[in-house]
């Protein structure tokens, strides 16, 4: 049977992974905001540990993944930190591809508008650009856990293209 869904590794599933560990062997109590984790099982934990970096698309030229893809380097040369975590970038001629990951504290330009294909990107994990649409990248996180929507894209069939989007029940706390 196909999955109805499929899943790009989150940023957060190291820490998730390191925090269910903790309680399970120390027997510690999980802060409220976390107790939706006494209802995960092993096979859960596993299916998290498995999730790949991206998820390729090839019939669709595509390229799903959680955060960005460095401009200029091929797949097989993204690292796993820059899978999970990029949102900008700076142009530094020095390195492969010809730009370098941005520290958290520095703005640089989004990856997102660097990105020269062919493979079209969709990602997330840019909560302050919200919906960002570039010639090979569309980013679709508009910032659902602070009060603001959830959004999909449809990317193949006959509604391909449309975006579909819920306001969010309430701001979600970290």
């Amino acid at each position: 049977m196909r999955p109805l869904a499929y899943l790009a590794k989150p940023n957060e599933e190291k820490s998730l992974l390191k925090l269910y560990a903790s309680q399970a062997s120390n027997n510690n109590t999980l802060k409220r905001r976390d107790r939706w984790m006494e209802y995960m099982s092993p096979a859960d934990l596993e299916y998290l540990e498995e999730l790949p970096y991206t998820i390729s698309i090839p019939s669709l030229n595509s390229i799903i993944v959680h955060a960005g893809l460095l401009p200029g380097l091929s797949l097989e040369r993204q690292r796993p930190w820059t899978m999970m975590n990029l949102r900008d970038i700076t142009s530094d001629e020095e390195c492969p591809g010809g730009f370098r990951t941005n520290p958290k504290k520095r703005r640089g330009h989004p990856w997102a508008s660097k990105w020269k294909g062919p493979q079209h990107v969709y990602f997330g994990h840019d909560t302050k650009r919200k919906l960002q649409l570039y010639p090979f990248a569309t980013g679709i996180d508009t910032s659902c856990f602070r009060g603001n929507y959830l959004t999909g894209l449809f990317i193949s069939g006959p509604r391909a293209g449309a975006f579909v989007t819920q306001n969010a029940f309430r701001v979600y706390q970290r």
